[in-house]
């Protein structure tokens, strides 16, 4: 697929079924999403389990969330992650660590705004090298 500003995106997983409640809904076990942000630059998200909504493209993803990001050498863990891939929102509402080239960052939350551009830590948060 493509989100609203046409970076292409793929979401593959070990199985995906219907939901029997909600045929909109995937259920996703060992989702992978890769995004294309840019020459040389893509993000990868991993999870034990997904599910993702075919007609809007979230997706929620929970247990051992990892997320990189090339460009930035960053990476991201969180146990629950809320991604919408079609306008670059993505949303913990659990703990997360995020490490990158001398940077460690670990909060309560977070929640990433247009495309990346901004990022709002919650709770008690600790920075260091």
């Amino acid at each position: 697929g493509r989100t609203e500003t046409g970076k292409a995106f793929e979401i593959t997983a070990e199985l995906a079924r219907e939901n029997r409640e909600d045929a909109r809904l995937i259920e996703l076990v060992a989702p992978v999403g890769k995004l294309d942000s840019g020459p040389d630059s893509r993000i990868e998200m991993r999870a034990l389990n997904g599910l993702m909504d075919t007609s809007s493209r979230d997706m929620d993803l929970r247990g051992e969330v990892v997320v990189t990001d090339s460009a930035h050498s960053l990476t991201l863990r969180t146990e629950h992650l809320i991604a919408r891939l079609a306008n670059g929102f993505m949303a913990s509402p659990t703990a997360v660590a995020v490490t990158a080239t001398n940077l460690q960052i670990e909060a309560a939350g977070m929640t990433v705004t247009e495309d990346g551009s901004h990022i709002l830590f919650t709770g008690p948060l600790y920075t260091g090298p």
